[in-house]
């Protein structure tokens, strides 16, 4: 495989730990006006770098056998035994459901698109050749937002500011779930500690402590 010049390394680790980070700052990427973006952005990456190698068959079995399972919402109702619910919600409540063994084919889909974008964005990441330098220069980009963005959640609260676009609950973090919040800070966590080991390995203390 040819060298990879050092500019574009960079212009990919940024792009590629920019993007997750964007979704967050995006309301969380919990309404479908950022979904839309994130997803467009996900499209024009994998045009511009589209992945070059193959994760095996394996893999591939595996995603390829989630995405199906994802699109059986849409098979016929009557392929199945009718769940209990779905029984009293039409005797007791008249309430008219679709042929589709899912309820709200509308939403299947919406949740659908959403998985595939997934995929496709764990693809990418997974087949990229990722050098030596560029592995924990896009680690440090990453963990570096996360503390940004909780420093930002901190003196939002303080301030008592809520940007427009976030749905906040009790103005902490851009999530309308205060637990979604607690997912995002605890596993970008993880990152940060591992850019503090990196450090001290190095034998950079000051670095370190930095990162802790």
């Amino acid at each position: 495989m040819p060298a990879v010049p050092k500019t574009l390394r960079s212009g990919r680790a940024f792009t590629f730990t920019v993007l997750p980070l964007a979704a967050v700052v995006l309301g969380g990427g919990t309404t479908r006006w950022s979904q839309g973006i994130v997803l467009a952005a996900v499209g024009l990456i994998l045009l511009a770098v589209p992945p070059r190698v193959s994760l095996g068959w394996k893999i591939n079995a595996v995603l390829a056998a989630l995405l199906a399972l994802a699109g059986t919402a849409f098979l016929p109702a009557g392929w199945f035994r009718t769940p209990a619910w779905r029984v009293a919600l039409t005797d007791d409540l008249a309430t008219t459901f679709p042929t589709t063994l899912g309820p709200q084919p509308w939403l299947s889909a919406e949740s659908l698109v959403l998985f595939a974008g997934g995929t496709a964005w764990f693809y990418l990441m997974a087949s990229v050749a990722w050098t030596a330098d560029e592995r924990p220069r896009a680690g440090r980009w990453f963990a570096g937002g996360v503390v940004a963005l909780a420093a930002a959640f901190i003196a939002c609260k303080t301030l008592h500011l809520t940007p427009p676009i976030w749905h906040t609950e009790r103005n902490f973090g851009p999530f309308p779930n205060r637990n979604q919040t607690a997912d995002f800070l605890g596993v970008g966590a993880l990152p940060v500690l591992a850019c503090a080991h990196l450090a001290w390995r190095g034998k950079r203390r000051g670095a370190a402590a930095g990162w802790l």
